[in-house]
């Protein structure tokens, strides 16, 4: 542990030992628990950020996607445990417990694994009842007293109140590693609560997050009040930190409209002020300041058109007066499921014409095929597989479950494999380890697949349609960009329909990476931003075509 002199004040006399390994970017006096597997060497700023962990018990390390996280937080956890016997539960994506498993195998072959315990999760054929997996912790909890309990965050927030019934006998000597920390950013949210009795009830808790802001500076300080409920109120945050634009909105109310003012966050001021102010509870590093470089960003933009038929529908959509309903991705706000439901119309179109949306149609079909010729941007992709990207791993990203469904349709030759929210945590793992062995060399991922996982094999990320926030974009990136990767660069390809969505959304990200550059620093290229029409020009023009549309549609002009 970190020695601490006598009288003086320890928390300052650790952070000023910890800011000088920061500058030193080194820890060879780290100590190497005897069951970590030497053949597997921390860097320097790994041992770093593992002297900052031992030193803190609550603390968000941020570093980039693919510098090593994992190993740092384990490696962490085992000085713990050499001095003082000391669970382990690890909270991932379901799509990551088998990873988690493995890679803590992989990093301690001393270890009786027997003590390593997966809640067990969802798969066809199989129900996992409460009871099972209540079952499956009370295991954990008798087991030793260094066991390791490992389980996706959609079983933490419906397996809390049990274990919380037992917190006081495994809370005081236990660390709670909370991977993919972002999401609880949200302050309303059930995960967000739950995360923060936990934080409360146990004696360690790191958060692991390359993207502690996902869309928005309150992102950051709702991660911060997980941790420690003392950081800051909401209304002193907002008060030094956000710009309020006071507004007057009509909403309907007993049986009538009345107007009524709100406060809308229009930016934000003094972020690197806010940025030291968490910096006891925050380690988040660029790479040149951990010495390493992880492959180059290389970015290639494919453009194509729609016309006709698909332009109306798109036009259509835009202005509100055409949906398809046939799918799960339409379940949020109704503004949200708006901008969803127009990158439907923008990635498979073929959706919206007339009676289609059969998702058990045959591939085969005449009518299928027929459609899928129409299709511009599938087309676009289907050339750049057959031609740059031939004989490539490649990982296709697109946030809706429906656009990956048609297209693991139109690729159903090339055999892909898939990662959604429809797919159990077993089922997630089989496709993983099928792609990273090479098996499949096809990869189609929603934000399911977009964070925690390894997919290093692959240096081509096919960027379908876009994500809605940077944080997301950086998650996604970051499964192929790695500090492990044997290649020397990585490529994302934008494929764009012109003057749709594609384009608002690529000017909305550029404009947006501001606040996330500032907290959680600029990422080396992320975006190319070079190509980019500005938000302001996008933003005007689509205003004008929605009203245009609504006019000739016989809806008047709102």
């Amino acid at each position: 542990m970190i020695p601490v002199p006598p009288e003086v004040d320890p928390f300052l006399e650790t952070e000023r030992f910890l800011e000088e390994l920061r500058v030193k970017n080194d820890f060879p006096e780290l100590m190497t628990p005897t069951l970590w597997n030497t053949e597997i060497i921390l860097r320097p700023y790994q041992k770093v950020g593992v002297a900052h962990l031992v030193a803190r018990k609550k603390m968000v390390l941020g570093d980039p996607c693919g510098t090593g996280k994992t190993p740092q937080a384990f490696y962490a956890w085992m000085v713990l445990n050499q001095q003082t016997p000391t669970k382990l539960i690890v909270i991932t994506t379901r799509s990551a417990v088998g990873q988690w498993a493995d890679e803590i195998r992989r990093f301690s072959p001393g270890m009786d694994h027997s003590n390593i315990i997966e809640a067990p999760s969802q798969a066809p054929g199989r129900a996992v009842t409460p009871e099972i997996r209540a079952a499956a912790f009370e295991k954990w909890r008798i087991k030793s007293p260094s066991s390791i309990y490992v389980m996706n965050w959609g079983q933490f927030q419906n397996d809390w109140p049990t274990m919380e019934k037992t917190v006081s006998s495994w809370g005081p000597n236990t660390v709670v590693v909370m991977d993919e920390f972002q999401k609880c950013k949200s302050g309303e949210s059930k995960i967000n609560s739950k995360a923060h009795e936990v934080s409360f009830a146990v004696s360690r808790v790191w958060g692991l997050t390359a993207t502690v802001l996902k869309d928005r500076a309150h992102d950051v300080f709702q991660l911060m009040r997980v941790l420690d409920s003392d950081f800051m109120s909401f209304d002193r945050f907002e008060e030094d930190y956000a710009i309020i634009d006071r507004q007057v909105i009509r909403i309907p109310k007993f049986g009538r409209m009345v107007t009524i003012p709100i406060n809308v966050v229009t930016g934000y001021k003094n972020l690197l002020e806010f940025k030291e102010r968490m910096s006891y509870l925050y380690l988040g590093r660029e790479d040149d300041e951990l010495g390493i470089q992880r492959p180059a960003i290389i970015h290639e933009t494919r453009r194509c058109r729609i016309s006709g038929e698909q332009w109306r529908i798109y036009l259509e959509t835009e202005a509100g007066l055409h949906t398809f309903n046939n799918t799960q991705d339409i379940n949020h706000d109704l503004p949200f499921a708006a901008v969803l439901q127009l990158q439907l119309a923008v990635d498979v179109p073929e959706i919206f014409l007339p009676g289609l949306g059969k998702q058990n149609e045959p591939e085969k079909s005449p009518t299928f095929e027929a459609r899928q010729k129409k299709n511009p941007k599938a087309a676009l992709l289907k050339q750049l597989l057959s031609d740059e990207l031939d004989g490539e791993s490649v990982v296709i990203y697109s946030p809706l479950e429906t656009t990956i469904s048609q297209l693991m349709r139109i690729f159903k030759d090339k055999e892909p494999v898939r990662i959604t929210g429809k797919e159990s945590g077993d089922e997630r793992n089989v496709a993983r380890l099928k792609f990273q062995s090479g098996e499949s060399k096809l990869l189609m991922i929603t934000d399911a697949g977009g964070e925690a996982l390894n997919l290093q094999i692959a240096h081509h990320l096919v960027m379908y349609s876009r994500p809605f926030d940077p944080g997301r974009y950086v998650q996604v990136v970051g499964r192929i960009r790695r500090f492990t990767s044997v290649s020397e660069w990585v490529k994302i390809w934008h494929l764009s329909v012109m003057g749709t969505l594609d384009e608002y959304l690529d000017a909305l990200l550029v404009k947006k990476f501001g606040a996330f550059e500032i907290l959680v620093g600029s990422r080396s290229g992320m975006l190319p931003s070079s190509e980019v029409t500005p938000y302001e020009i996008i933003s005007s023009i689509r205003r004008q075509r929605k009203a245009l549309t609504l006019k000739d549609a016989g809806h008047g002009v709102p």
